[in-house]
This record gives C-alpha cells, sequence and structure tokens, in this order.
C-alpha cells in the first residue's frame, strides 16, 4: 500500500481547516444574501440566525433567496476550484507530485463534497428513522420551486460525483490516492468534531 505519513500529515490538516472553512464560507452565503434583500443575520457555529428589521417581512421569495444562498456559494467554489484544475491540466499530470497551489485548487473542489454528503445523510437517517427529514436548505428550495421531492440533493450529489471522480482519476497521482482517501476521512471527522463540538460553539455560540 502506497502511503506517504509527510503528505497526509499535510492533508490531514488541511481537511481539518476545509471542514472548518466550509462550514463559515457556506454560511457567508446565507448571510450575504441576506443582506442583498434588505435583511439582517448572525453568523453562528452550523447556521445563519435571522434578524428582521422592524417593519420588514420575510416574503417567500426572500426566504428563497436566503436559503440559495448557501448552497450557491458551496457549488459555486466548488465549480471555480474544478476550472482552475481544468486550466492546469496539463502541467499536473507532467508531474508526480502536486505543488501546494494545485493542491489548493484540489480542495476548493471538494467544496462539491457538502452535496453528496448531504444525500448521504438523508439516506442514512432514513433508514435509522424510517422517514427523511423535512429540513435543510435543498428541502426548502425544493418546496418553494415546487421539484419532486429530494430532486435538488439527488441531482447536485450525481454532478458532484462526477466532478469529484473527474478530480480523484484525473488530478491525484495515483501513487497518492490511498494517502488522500484515508487522510481525507482522518481529517474531515476531525474538522468536525473540532468545530461542531468545540470551537465552534466556543467562538461563534
Amino acid at each position: 500500500m502506497n502511503f506517504d505519513k509527510r503528505l497526509s500529515f499535510f492533508l490531514v490538516l488541511s481537511f481539518v481547516a476545509c471542514t472548518i472553512v466550509g462550514t463559515l464560507t457556506h454560511e457567508f452565503g446565507h448571510y450575504l444574501m441576506l443582506k442583498l434583500v434588505g435583511l439582517d443575520g448572525v453568523i453562528r457555529y452550523q447556521s445563519t440566525q435571522l434578524l428582521i428589521p422592524k417593519g420588514q417581512i420575510l416574503t417567500a421569495k426572500k426566504d428563497y433567496l436566503t436559503t440559495l444562498g448557501g448552497p450557491l456559494q458551496t457549488m459555486l467554489t466548488g465549480t471555480i476550484g474544478f476550472i482552475l484544475l481544468a486550466l492546469n491540466y496539463k502541467k499536473i499530470k507532467l508531474s508526480n507530485n502536486l505543488s501546494l497551489l494545485q493542491w489548493s485548487f484540489i480542495f476548493l473542489t471538494l467544496f462539491w463534497l457538502r452535496q453528496l454528503a448531504n444525500l448521504f445523510v438523508l439516506v442514512m437517517e432514513y433508514f435509522i428513522k424510517g422517514k427523511f427529514s423535512r429540513s435543510g436548505d435543498e428541502y426548502i428550495l425544493n418546496a418553494y420551486l415546487k421539484l419532486p421531492f429530494l430532486s435538488i440533493n439527488i441531482t447536485t450529489a450525481i454532478i458532484g460525483s462526477i466532478i469529484l471522480s473527474i478530480v480523484f482519476f484525473k488530478f491525484i497521482p495515483k501513487n497518492k490516492r490511498m494517502t488522500f482517501i484515508i487522510s481525507g476521512l482522518i481529517g474531515g471527522i476531525l474538522g468536525f468534531i473540532l468545530w461542531m463540538y468545540i470551537l465552534g460553539p466556543i467562538l461563534l455560540p
């Protein structure tokens, strides 16, 4: 098994950082859209709390737009990362080692992981509780647009799967893939625990 301990250390730290940054930038997407529609809010460690100014009301359209802000930011960031990777394809294929800049493009693209993770959690919840969750950004967007249940979850998860499969098999060197997978699992779990249960509630309660 090809396992690069030095690279793994870097990757684990990167996954921890990106888990935290990804959560915050997603919430900032909600916050920015709130501002654009004339509302206000406060970013918490795992959500954005709506603050409606006096005299303002939360219409269905404003609720849709503010909800859209989070997923839109996440997927847009992932798409930008993928485009940057594509523009550097020839350079990456000529090298067996990715540069720091090239790794940063990969981690930007990994923002698409959120869409896969959301669908996975929904499915697991169904098997455990016997029903799907009726909350979350994608559920609200589905309801507003009157789309079939889970259609946005499934569609974006498929798009994310395609993009991330291309990244994994075309951009990550074959001898680094096992290191990448193991480091991703460790770093992602550590980052989630660190932010959701330790740092987040203290820094942004």
